[in-house]
């Protein structure tokens, strides 16, 4: 019996199971073109038949979420062509034979979580290029032959968490560069081949902890040079080619909860200027163990990082007034001969706040 829903379209939802309910659509709801409820394409323990979404071309929104799930034999969401909303999450998964998510394209903005996971042959994020914002959790994992984000470049925030992990192939993740802000935390975690973080050069605060760990071949930190804060731990595990934490130097100590940096093979600079604030007045627990030589523990990164201030030869030379002082001060250095003068300020615990001088100056009074 035909359902003429124009109106009042499928309130409690709609389940498509096989591909005669996705042919049979029109049919059975003529001019249903804005499911009001949830919608789901596909199975939920095991594959369906489904090879096309042809049958829902005439869809236009949905108010609940969208899941899209278990269809081995579905290459293409064309069929959704014609989408311009979704109410709830997007979640795309396992499905064997999708390559790209086209049909996705008139997407501009998902009012819940973006799932998009075990899709084996996933090659390409095209069909996202108009997505601007994620109100909820995004996560892109265990899609094995993905190598690339490309097509996320118009996004530029996350509500909440952003989790990338287990993609074996991916290698760049430079497709998020218009992101700029999340709302919790960051974990990128299990991708094989990624060499780099550029592509996370906006993004200057983090409100939850950031994790980066079992990717292999990370060789740097580097795209998360403008990050001033996070709100949580950070966490830094088993990246074998990782050789320095440069990349992570501006983040603010007081920003940060626990410090774990731990099984990093290659990693023996530890001495960046955020490590060495937090080791001078930690706000939680301390674990470094089993990195390179200059990172092997704790105490290794602590003699790297408070080398001390060397005594001047002759006090005739220096002075500061007003001494002591709790404001600005005048400092006064006079040179023996002409050469290279070098002034750093430091804290009493030994780390450096500022370099004041490192120039050739001719020998007379200097302040």
């Amino acid at each position: 019996m035909e359902d003429d829903c124009e109106d009042n379209c499928l309130p409690e939802g709609i389940e498509f199971l096989t591909q005669s309910d996705i042919d049979n659509f029109q049919t059975t709801y003529p001019n249903c073109t804005e499911i009001l409820g949830d919608v789901t394409i596909g199975e939920q323990w095991y594959s369906s038949n489904i090879t096309n979404l042809d049958g829902l071309n005439v869809l236009t929104g949905i108010g609940g979420y969208l899941d899209i799930r278990l269809n081995d034999n579905l290459a293409s969401l064309s069929g959704l062509s014609n989408l311009t909303f979704v109410g709830g999450l997007i979640s795309v998964f396992n499905n064997d034979a999708l390559t790209d998510l086209t049909g996705l394209d008139q997407i501009t903005y998902v009012n819940g979580n973006l799932y998009i996971t075990y899709n084996d042959a996933l090659t390409s994020l095209t069909g996202l290029e108009n997505l601007t914002s994620i109100d909820s959790e995004f996560t892109i994992g265990e899609n094995t032959v993905l190598p690339r984000l490309d097509g996320l470049e118009s996004l530029n925030s996350v509500g909440s968490a952003m989790q990338i992990g287990a993609n074996t192939m991916l290698n760049s993740i430079e497709g998020l560069s218009g992101l700029t802000s999340i709302g919790d935390y960051l974990y990128i975690i299990g991708n094989s081949e990624l060499t780099s973080l550029e592509g996370l050069e906006g993004l200057t605060s983090i409100p939850g902890y950031l994790r980066i760990s079992f990717n292999p071949t990370l060789s740097d930190l580097t795209g998360l040079d403008n990050l001033t804060s996070i709100n949580g731990y950070l966490y830094i595990m088993h990246n074998d080619n990782l050789i320095s934490l440069a990349g992570l130097d501006n983040i603010e100590a007081n920003s940060i909860s626990d410090l774990y940096i731990n099984d990093n093979a290659s990693l023996s600079v530890c001495d960046i200027e955020s490590v060495c604030d937090y080791l001078a007045a930690p706000n939680g627990a301390i674990y470094i163990t089993n990195n390179a030589t200059g990172c092997a523990n704790q105490e290794e990164v602590e003699d790297e990082c408070f080398i001390g201030v060397p005594e001047m030869n002759s006090m005739d030379h220096f002075s500061i007034s007003p001494n002591p002082v709790s404001g600005s001060a005048n400092i006064l250095l006079v040179l023996r001969e002409h050469g290279l003068m070098n002034c750093d300020l430091f804290e009493v615990s030994g780390v450096r706040i500022k370099q004041l001088i490192n120039e050739e100056k001719p020998l007379v009074q200097h302040s």
